[in-house]
Order: C-alpha cells, then sequence, then structure tokens
C-alpha cells in the first residue's frame, strides 16, 4: 500500500507539472537544450525564428535517432514568450491541423514528421499567412512559427535537376530555414552517450547540473532583437537568388529576414554581407535542384555569391 501510495503521488506531481498544450513530455524529462551536442546549426535556426518570427517555418532534417525531437522539445522550454508549444496530431490532417494552430496562441505548432506537415501543406500555408485555415475558418491569433522535422536528407526534399518543383519542393520553399542533424563522431560521441547515460539515472539531477546553461540561453533569447538591414545588402541578396535560378521570391524574403535574424542573434545591431553568406546555405539549400556533378549546396551557395558580387565578397570568420 505505501508503494501504491507513492506511486501514485509520483504520477500526480509528474501530471501536475505536464502542460499538453506545451509538449507531451513531463517538463522534468524533457533533456536540457544546452546539453545537446552536434546540433549548433539547428539551435541557431530554431533561435533565429524567435529573433524574427516572420521567418516562419524552420526544416530539420536527420535520420533516425539523430536528436531532432528531443531538440525541439528542448527548446520550447527557453522559448523567450509564454506562449504554447503544440506538437500536432500526426494522426488526422485538416480541421485537427487547424485547432492544433489555434491552441497555439500565437505560440508554436511542431510537426515531427515532414509527411505529416505535408497533409496539412495548405493549412500550414495559409494559417501562416494569417488568412485563417482551407476550411474558411479564422485563425486569430496565428501561430507565431512552425517547427518540422524529417527523415529525410535535405537533398531528398529538393527538387531534382532538370525537373519541374514538385508539390514536396514547393511545399519545402514555404520552410525559410533548414538544417540537418547528425550523430556527432569522435570525442564528442562518447560524451553525448555519458550525458545519456546520466540523464537516464537522474534526469532531475542532470537538469539541475545544466540550470545556469539553460537560464543564459534563455535570456540571450530574450534579449536578442533583428538587427537593420542596410540597403546596401538589398542588391547582393536578390542578385545571388537569380544566379542560383532560384524561381520563388520567397527565398529572396527569407534570405533577407535570415540575416536579419542571424545578426540579431549574435548581438549586432546591423546585418552585413558576412551574414547573408552565413545564413544562405540554410535558406538556399532546399530550394536548390540537387547537382548532378555532386557540388554540394553550400559549395554552389558560396560560388553563385562570388559571382553575382563580381568575384568581391567579405569572406567569414
Amino acid at each position: 500500500p505505501q508503494d501504491e501510495d507513492k506511486n501514485d503521488e509520483a504520477s500526480a506531481r509528474l501530471t501536475a507539472r505536464q502542460s499538453p498544450a506545451r509538449s507531451l513530455v513531463a517538463p522534468d524529462f524533457v533533456y536540457p537544450i544546452s546539453a545537446v551536442l552536434g546540433a549548433e546549426d539547428a539551435i541557431t535556426a530554431l533561435s533565429m525564428l524567435t529573433v524574427v518570427p516572420d521567418l516562419g517555418v524552420v526544416l530539420i532534417a536527420g535520420g533516425p535517432g539523430t536528436g531532432k525531437s528531443t531538440l525541439v522539445r528542448g527548446f520550447a522550454e527557453v522559448l523567450p514568450f509564454a506562449a504554447p508549444f503544440v506538437e500536432a496530431d500526426p494522426r488526422v490532417g485538416g480541421a485537427s491541423i487547424a485547432d492544433s494552430a489555434r491552441r497555439a496562441d500565437g505560440g508554436v505548432v511542431y510537426f515531427d514528421r515532414w509527411e505529416h506537415a505535408q497533409t496539412a501543406a495548405d493549412d500550414i500555408g495559409i494559417f501562416l499567412d494569417g488568412l485563417g485555415t482551407s476550411d474558411g475558418s479564422a485563425i486569430d491569433p496565428r501561430p507565431r512559427f512552425v517547427v518540422i522535422t524529417a527523415l529525410e536528407h535535405l537533398a531528398t526534399i529538393a527538387p531534382s535537376a532538370g525537373s519541374n518543383r514538385s508539390a514536396t519542393s514547393s511545399f519545402a520553399d514555404r520552410a525559410a530555414l533548414s538544417v540537418s542533424l547528425k550523430v556527432p563522431s569522435g570525442a564528442d560521441r562518447a560524451e553525448m552517450l555519458r550525458r545519456h547515460i546520466e540523464f537516464t539515472k537522474d534526469p532531475i539531477a542532470f537538469r539541475k547540473t545544466w540550470e545556469p546553461a539553460q537560464r543564459d540561453l534563455a535570456r540571450r533569447l530574450q534579449l536578442a532583437r533583428p538587427a537593420e538591414l542596410p540597403q546596401p545588402l538589398i542588391r547582393p541578396i536578390a542578385a545571388i537568388c537569380d544566379e542560383l535560378a532560384i524561381p520563388s521570391a520567397r527565398a529572396d524574403v527569407a534570405l533577407a529576414h535570415a540575416a536579419s535574424a542571424y545578426a540579431g542573434w549574435h548581438g549586432r545591431t546591423i546585418a552585413s554581407e558576412a551574414d547573408v553568406i552565413a545564413v544562405a546555405p540554410m535558406v538556399l539549400a532546399h530550394r536548390l535542384p540537387t547537382p548532378a556533378t555532386g557540388t554540394q549546396p553550400s559549395e554552389a551557395i558560396q560560388d553563385a555569391f562570388h559571382r553575382a558580387l563580381g568575384g568581391v565578397h567579405t569572406p567569414i570568420g
């Protein structure tokens, strides 16, 4: 009986701490994002969304077990605003997706599978534009932004070389940013395992260890503001998209927003050419046709930027 009472008490404690509107996982068992290794680009992309929510959608691609859901659920804990974090119901589309958007109430909607988000593609696009849903019902306020994770590599989402853009790549164009996740190697992989074992053994103690880092990240997110985008950057932003023959104007807008967000995230008040170069792979990689020559998207983007500016650009570093 005493054991049953303890179990009931523990269950009640976890239930009380769990917020269905924010996550399906009780907070005591959410892995702190500050402890995640090898996900710097993904954390930067998510952080950029909080600096400039008009970016709208980030796509995080990676194979099974690369920590996509762990990362996103961990990020929900350090969001700088109090609005909900809603995991959209993957089993049904249409109205339930609209319902998830309403529950988000100016917060975040999360799809843990690319195909689930594709099913709801029309509603995602419509409610991001603040127009309601495909059935004509209103969503007010709209979600602040949407996070989608995918099993596919980004190359499988991009359009094939020489082909028309498919429905898949047209929906991918809605993603302002895309990043890839993979398991770290070497010493980082061993450290990742050590942290996982510690967390599994005593998640509450592990989370307490990482509280200072979590507070620092939350404060940085709270204080970050968009940087000014100087007029001289407009031409190179448009030129690089033109040079790469990106057919959608969303790329130009996303690149401008991303440069502002990236600079602001790093504490700068004015965005520079280096900021544009830094975020260009996040904005453009999933929009590029898969190259037949094996050229990596980042290389194609750097080459295009170099050509667009007549061979002169600011190096990163």
